[in-house]
Order: structure tokens, then sequence, then C-alpha cells
């Protein structure tokens, strides 16, 4: 098991505990958010080798902050590819 910190702009944001195949991100016990929420898993995925299969409540779609959390557990999937994005130009 493994733990890594979020810090997104400087700030600390989230937790990360990543086992196995499974990464949760917890909400950091930062005074950014509030007590109650403080420490508690708000995003899971696990990797089933296909895909990721995760949990964000009963939810069937993602908001911002979960897509977020994908993407960030994306790029540590895939942090030795070089991925670029240009422009198209008409020629």
């Amino acid at each position: 098991m493994t733990r890594q910190v979020i810090i997104l702009d400087g700030e600390l944001e989230y937790d990360l505990v990543v086992e196995d195949n499974k990464c949760s991100f917890m909400y950091s016990n930062s005074e950014k958010w509030y007590e109650h929420i403080r420490g508690t898993k708000t995003f899971s995925l696990e990797d089933d080798g296909n895909g990721f299969k995760f949990k964000s409540g009963e939810k069937n779609r993602l908001d911002y902050s979960e897509a977020f959390l994908l993407y960030v557990a994306l790029r540590l999937k895939y942090e030795h590819y070089n991925i670029e994005i240009a422009e198209i130009k008409n020629l």
C-alpha cells in the first residue's frame, strides 16, 4: 500500500491510497474542507485490467471534481507516456 498527496495550485487537496489495483481518494485534513468530511473517502476506482470500475456514491455520472480525480489516476497510471495535443491547421 502506498499513500500519496494530491496538491492542486499549491494546496493540499486529497490523499491518495493505492493498494494493489485500487485507488481511493480521500479528502485531505486541510482546513479547506469542512471538518466532518476531512479524511473521508470521496472517490475510488479499481483497475480490472481492461478498464476502471469506479465508485462515487450511487450515481451514474461524474461531477467535475470526480472527473478531475479520474484524470489524476490516469496520469499516475500512464506517467511514462508522452502525450501531446496539437492543433490541426487547414492546409
